[in-house]
């Protein structure tokens, strides 16, 4: 966990990644400092670079998995992740001015990881974590600076295979069509029309249109957060 955060913290530092420590300074009994960490740490990536990635990120939290971390009311970064086979989950958020890592994790008693048990509807990176990190954030952050990350400039570098970003959180993506595509579509438009026909008949039947199933499930961002009880073992820090 602490070598996610510290590359988290690359991020949020503008692309200088810092010296991890726990001790910031030690003082002897008159207050004489003679030891104080090292924290100029060393520039390894470009801002400019940095701030196209934390915009991505940016949007992780506001559009993606982690949506319940708008909760805490301040501009947030980061990334969930889960392991391919489950055994481990996580999200990592950021400001301009913390850095916090959460991860689970489900090791037998010889240490070997095991398959992460659902427990009370969560299981990856975009469900326990986040909502560990929202609850802890939610505290961390009172008495800190509002602050805003720099705004990100688009270089042209970053996109699709025409070299542009496309407007409104959509990639551009250009490419020749082929006779599959076009057979597709008009496959697709023949759906359209039975679509139609269904619904044209559940209006006679049942007055409305009742041809779909499924939904969309809301979570209260503002409740404040749940409290669970569980063994698994979970680690943050900042």
């Amino acid at each position: 966990v602490s070598e996610i955060a510290r590359a988290y913290a690359t991020f949020a530092n503008q692309g200088r990644r810092p010296d991890l420590h726990i001790v910031a300074s030690v003082k002897n009994p008159d207050g004489k400092e003679f030891y104080r960490a090292p924290t100029a740490g060393k520039q390894v990536f470009s801002p400019a670079d940095v701030a196209l990635a934390t915009k991505a990120m940016i949007g992780v939290v506001q559009h993606g998995t982690a949506t319940e971390a708008r909760s805490v009311g301040r501009e947030i970064a980061g990334k969930s992740g889960t392991a391919n086979d489950e055994t481990a989950g996580s999200f990592v958020g950021f400001t301009p001015n913390i850095v916090t890592a959460f991860a689970i994790w489900n090791p037998d008693a010889k240490g070997s990881p095991q398959v992460i048990k659902p427990f009370h509807g969560y299981l990856g990176g975009s469900d326990y974590p986040v909502h560990m990190f929202t609850r802890y954030m939610r505290q961390a952050v009172i008495g800190t600076p509002n602050t805003k990350f720099p705004e990100a400039k688009d270089t042209g570098k970053i996109g699709g295979p025409d070299g542009k970003w496309g407007l409104g959180e959509h990639r551009a993506f250009t490419h020749a069509k082929t006779e599959d595509e076009d057979k597709d579509k008009n496959k697709d438009k023949d759906k359209d029309k039975d679509k139609d026909k269904d619904l044209d008949l559940d209006s006679q039947l049942y007055g409305h249109d009742d041809s779909s199933s499924g939904g969309v499930g809301s979570y209260d961002n503002n409740s404040g957060g749940h409290s669970y009880d569980n063994n698994y073992d979970t680690t943050g820090g900042n």
